[in-house]
């Protein structure tokens, strides 16, 4: 199999003010945004180009 280099994506992520405090959208963006909503696989190729 190859494998190639990919340039980094950014992420963005926006949501509504008044969803701020809903414990189900706080619990989705803190999974989403410490990475466990990743594949395994993804994770390691996140964290390898993240350092």
């Amino acid at each position: 199999m190859r494998s190639f280099e990919l340039p980094a994506a950014q992420v963005v992520a926006l949501w509504s003010q008044r969803h701020d405090d809903d414990p189900a959208q706080r619990w989705f963006r803190d999974l989403f945004f410490s990475g466990r909503a990743l594949s395994p696989h993804l994770r390691a190729l996140v964290r390898r180009g993240a350092g």
